[in-house]
């Protein structure tokens, strides 16, 4: 009995967690970059596109955080014999809200209006499903999202990409400026 006790002790107390490294259970997005792709996943370099739809990488930055409180010497964290994984837990700050536009008038929509009507990630329009998803996610190092609408009055454009986050943090990237004809 006395054997079973301390033995529980360990397992119980975190003592064994110390076996472990510390894991950073969170990740958060530092930055973002875009580049456009064709229909078959190849990076656009060119200054004019000639198709009729285009996908936007956003290529993320992100660091694994940890969760800023401190452990009890009695927490359960050396119950599992496993240690866990980085970021397993998800974002630390969660995505709100994520919002494109363009610096032209674009087909109905005004200059700095969003266009996230004619955006589709996955199967549906705009990005409330990569919103919903990625919060509980391990690190997401990328995501791809397709305009399906192309432009009828313009053929020189640059897309802004803006990401708010819980915290009230936001970040604003844009493409390069091309030419769709």
């Amino acid at each position: 009995m006395f054997k079973r006790g301390i033995l529980l002790f360990f397992l119980f107390s975190g003592i064994l967690s110390c076996f472990c490294d510390d894991i950073r259970p969170f990740w958060e997005i530092e930055n973002f970059d875009l580049f456009l792709v064709d229909v078959d996943g190849n990076k656009i370099t060119a200054d004019t596109i000639n198709t009729n739809a285009i996908d936007i990488v956003v290529d993320i930055e992100f660091e694994y955080v940890s969760n800023n409180s401190l452990k009890s010497l009695f927490v359960n964290t050396a119950m599992a014999a496993d240690c866990g994984e980085e970021g397993q837990d998800g974002l630390k700050n969660p995505i709100t809200k994520i919002t494109l536009t363009c610096d032209q008038d674009y087909n109905d929509f005004d200059a700095g209006e969003s266009l996230n009507d004619i955006v589709r990630y996955g199967p549906q329009i705009g990005f409330q499903q990569f919103i919903d998803s990625v919060k509980d996610l391990p690190a997401v190092d990328f995501f791809i999202f397709a305009i399906i609408e192309k432009p009828t009055n313009i053929d020189s454009l640059q897309f802004n990409l803006q990401i708010e986050f819980e915290s009230g943090n936001q970040i604003n990237k844009n493409t390069r400026t091309f030419y769709w004809q």
